[in-house]
């Protein structure tokens, strides 16, 4: 069975998401097996020529403190990935984000949540593509992350549940992956 939810952007999708998010974050299969919390907020990208967001970190923030408030006990082996522009040190750049999505691990039976706030754009080929701190509108696709192949690369992680949060423009301009355990809410309708 194909879980699909995709969330209009009207009003606060947020908290669709963490009604979502609290009513199912209790449920025995997915907080005692949630391994792993990616989460990405990017206020600014210079390099796309767009302005600065105002609610990306708030948004991020709130997500993270849902999960780290309402799982209850906490998993021993629950990792959560912070990378935002509010800190040199975890800022989302390109090379850093993919250096350590290559060194994720994860077992049959983990949970991994993916979340991204922040801009989005259209490249070239009309693909979505995700803007971090060092993107470039003029490459987009080399230097920021095209949602489609971070979308199937999630998919295809070798876990029961997999959920991706996308706050982005263009975010619903994806073909959902049709996989079991497999959940994506995204910001905008293609």
């Amino acid at each position: 069975m194909r879980d699909r939810t995709i969330v209009d952007v009207e009003k606060s999708w947020l908290s669709v998401g963490e009604k979502f998010l609290c009513r199912n974050i209790q449920s025995p299969t997915l907080y005692k097996t949630l391994k792993l919390g990616i989460f990405f907020w990017v206020n600014y990208s210079p390099g796309c020529g767009l302005s600065e967001l105002k609610y990306s970190a708030r948004d991020c923030q709130t997500l993270e403190k849902i999960f780290r408030d309402e799982i209850k006990p906490v998993p021993s082996e629950l990792e959560f990935l912070v990378f935002h522009d509010d800190d040199s040190s975890s800022l989302p750049t390109r090379d850093k984000i993919l250096e350590t999505w290559k060194h994720i691990q994860v077992q049959s039976n983990d949970t991994v949540i993916f979340y991204f706030s922040g801009h989005g754009k259209l490249d070239e080929n009309d693909r979505t593509v995700l803007c971090l701190r060092d993107t470039d509108a003029t490459q987009l696709a080399d230097t920021g992350l095209v949602l489609q192949n971070w979308l199937d690369q999630l998919a295809n992680f070798n876990c029961k549940h997999k959920i991706a949060l996308i706050d982005a423009c263009h975010s619903g301009n994806v073909e959902l992956p049709s996989k079991n355990g497999y959940v994506a809410l995204l910001s905008c309708q293609p």
